[in-house]
Order: C-alpha cells, then structure tokens, then sequence
C-alpha cells in the first residue's frame, strides 16, 4: 500500500476505534485550519503541492517557492506525510477524518471538479486552498483520470467500467434507470452516472435504451440484435415511433405526428354522409 493510501486508512482507523465521547462538532472550515496550524509551513506547502492536490506540481517547482534544492523536497516530504499521519491520528482532529468521509460519500468514486468545487462551498471551504485539498485528499485521494477526478482508493474509474459491463452482460440493453441503480450501488450519484453513460464512449442511447456501440458493422448488429431482445422482453408495448409525413406537401414540424391522414379521413366520412348534389 502506498504511503498516502497508508495514511488516510491509519486515520479511518483511529477515528473508528475512538469512543464517541471524544466526537467534536467544529465545522469542516475550523476544523482543517485547526490541524493545519499544528503543521509548519513548509510542510504545508510540501504536502499542498506534491500530495493533497489533484494535480501535483514539479518537485522543482516547490523547491523554487521554498528557496530551497530539489533534492530536499524529495527528502523532506516523507517526514512531512509522516507528521500528517501523526496529527490525523490524533482523536483531537477526528472531525477532520469525518469532514473527509462525509465528502468522500457525497462525490463517489469519480466526480466532476465543478461537482467537487460546489461540494467543498457548501462546507464552507474553497477548493483551491490548502484546507479543500487536504478534505478531498482525506476523501479519496482523487486523481485526475481522463475528464473525470477518480477516487484511487477505490479504483473509481475501473470499478465503474466494470459494473456498467456487467449491467449489459445481464440485461443487453438496459434503461437509465436500471443503470443508475447498478451504478448506485457503488456509490455514484444519478447526475454523475447520467453524465458518464452520455460520454462514454462506445455506448449509444435509443429512446432510453442504452446499448454497446463498436465501430464494426457487426458491432452495430449485435447491438440492434440486443435492443430488440430487450423490447421484445419488456411486459410493456413498444411506443410507436413518430414519423414524418408521406404526402408529396411537408407539413410542418416533422417530430410531430403528421395530422393530414386524420384530417383526410375525416373529410372521408363527410361526404359518405352527405353526398353532395350532382
């Protein structure tokens, strides 16, 4: 196990083995500035820019701010992940953990940054500061994975992939619905599992069935072949697609069903019933 992932379950531990009565209730801003000020700055800076972020800066580049070589950013932040490990497990930062865990359950195992973002404002805290990089840290730690932040300690990203496979193993040809649940059940909430079946690639969406969606034409078969198993599955009738008109003449909005067959039939049945003069 590496050394972040180490540190993030030693404090899970601790918290969970502490009894109750040492539960806190400082708010997610007081509590992280509260630990934060226990540490000193340069390791503060350390840990912010090369293991809380998201997106990890140049060891060169860290040891520019400091003033200091590379080679002791390289040597120092052992020592400052270590000191973190210490203070987390401390029962007097226990919010803190929690403050994590609670906004690790909101997110999932992949989210959007706009979505982290407008996670960490509720609590209070700016996504951008050291104290809403140490809470999205304690969360995952996220990493950046393609569009998407990936929560590492679970394999978010894989173990998303994998469920939706198995969902179209079972079924071919699922519905919204049946994906949400399935992708719920590993923590992700519905926007963001509508989000990720929207740009997925290799799936395609007809009404709302989903299917897989390769390249070849024999691809393209196997997933026609797999709506048409589902509809024909399905207890409910399949809805009547809406059609543009036949007629030589257009007549307007084609998404509508065309309405000069019924206004022909009825035109029909007037003069059945009232012939006209000759």
């Amino acid at each position: 196990m590496s050394t972040v992932r180490a540190i993030v379950m030693a404090a899970r531990e601790a918290v969970a083995t502490t009894s109750s009565a040492c539960v806190g209730s400082q708010d997610a801003s007081a509590a992280v500035q509260k630990l934060l000020d226990r540490l000193s700055s340069s390791d503060r800076v350390l840990l912010s820019a090369r293991v809380w972020t998201p997106h990890p800066r140049a060891h060169q580049d860290v040891a520019r701010e400091l003033g200091v070589h590379a080679t002791s950013v390289l040597r120092n932040l052992p020592r400052a992940e270590a000191r973190l490990a210490e203070l987390l497990a401390d029962p007097a930062h226990r919010d803190v953990v929690t403050h994590g865990e609670q906004l690790r359950d909101q997110l999932g195992p992949l989210a959007r940054e706009r979505t982290v973002r407008a996670a960490l404002d509720t609590l209070g805290v700016d996504s951008s500061s050291q104290a809403g990089q140490l809470l999205l840290y304690l969360a995952g730690p996220y990493a950046v994975s393609d569009a998407w932040l990936e929560n590492i300690s679970s394999a978010g990203l894989s173990t998303a992939a994998a469920t939706l496979d198995a969902a179209f193993d079972r079924w071919g040809a699922p519905n919204s619905a049946t994906l949400v649940r399935e992708l719920a059940q590993i923590g992700m909430p519905r926007d963001v599992t509508l989000d990720f079946l929207q740009n997925r690639q290799g799936l395609r969406r007809f009404d709302d069935k989903w299917v897989r969606w390769g390249s070849s034409a024999a691809e393209k078969a196997e997933a026609v072949s797999s709506r048409r198993r589902a509809r024909a599955a399905s207890p409910w009738p399949a809805r009547q697609p809406t059609t543009s008109c036949s007629s030589a003449e257009p007549c307007g909005v084609t998404r509508r069903p065309c309405a000069r067959p019924a206004l022909a039939a009825s035109t029909q049945l007037g003069r059945a019933g009232h012939p006209r003069d000759e």
